[in-house]
């Protein structure tokens, strides 16, 4: 019964945070984004929503896997680090959507992509599965970094 608790924890922290951010995303690129020059090899709107589904089923089956290991400090601090990595990718969303501010978006994004690094060594500590289930989307985040950057260059950085 414990374990079916963890998987509904993981699957309703996941996907909150991953509505809340789609809501931010999808103002911003409803609005200014739309008139912003696109960077090189940004992938077509729909490609979005497919990657962060996915990424979102992996990212809370990871975290249930963690949720599962036995109690320790090593298991606190990765209950930490993915709190915090999911945190950031909503601050991310509502900065650089929302708000329309590319260069902290690139902060926090730069800030997301070494709390997940954090997380994967941490990870791997407890569950190399868990872990492993959380790669797509480290690279996935570097993707993401990259089209920060290049927004930040064609169009400036906005604060």
């Amino acid at each position: 019964m414990q374990s079916l608790k963890n998987l509904l924890i993981s699957f309703i922290s996941v996907f909150a945070i991953g509505a809340l951010s789609g809501y931010f995303s999808r103002m911003g690129t409803q609005g200014w984004y739309a008139e912003l020059p696109q960077a090189t090899l940004t992938p077509p709107a729909i490609w979005f929503r497919i990657v962060w589904s996915i990424l979102y089923v992996l990212q809370a089956l990871s975290f249930w896997l963690i949720l599962r290991a036995e109690a320790s400090a090593l298991r606190t601090l990765c209950i930490k680090l993915f709190s915090g990595q999911l945190i950031l990718q909503l601050a991310w969303c509502f900065c650089f959507f929302f708000l329309g501010q590319t260069g902290l978006g690139l902060m926090l994004m730069l800030a997301l992509l070494w709390v997940v690094w954090n997380m994967l060594k941490s990870f791997a500590q407890v569950s190399q599965t868990a872990a492993y289930l959380n790669y797509p989307l480290f690279a996935w985040l570097a993707f993401a970094t990259w089209l920060n950057i290049s927004y930040v260059w064609i169009n400036g950085a906005v604060i």
